[in-house]
């Protein structure tokens, strides 16, 4: 990829630039990449989130194998994430975490005339 970031495997030399710019410079692209099936459209911006969901994965993934001790933030990752993706525990509580904003908003509509 030059330096410019611009990769111009993706050119189309088939289709002339002044015929048609956007399939000159996106034509191969266009023909090579397959939408995902999960997805209604796909591009260059989906592409970069995915990647990046991936790569954050795996660093998470990489946590629960081994936290260095030294990094307090590394734990918390960790067991924020892990705590998240617990789904027994979670099913487990139910709607209890919430008990006392449902005894908020239960006083104040108490407090209100209707």
């Amino acid at each position: 990829m030059p330096s410019s970031g611009i990769e111009i495997q993706y050119f189309d030399g088939a289709v002339r630039a002044q015929d048609d710019f956007y399939k000159h410079i996106n034509g191969k692209w266009l023909t090579d990449t397959q939408i995902p099936p999960d997805k209604g459209t796909y591009g260059t911006f989906y592409q970069l989130r995915d990647d990046s969901e991936a790569k954050l994965h795996a660093i998470i993934d990489g946590l629960q194998k081994s936290v260095d001790p030294s990094d307090p933030n590394q734990r918390k990752i960790a067991d924020l994430y892990f705590s998240f993706m617990d789904e027994p525990a979670l099913e487990s509580l139910g709607i209890k975490p919430l008990d006392a904003e449902f005894a908020t908003i239960d006083a104040l509509k108490k407090r209100s005339p209707a």
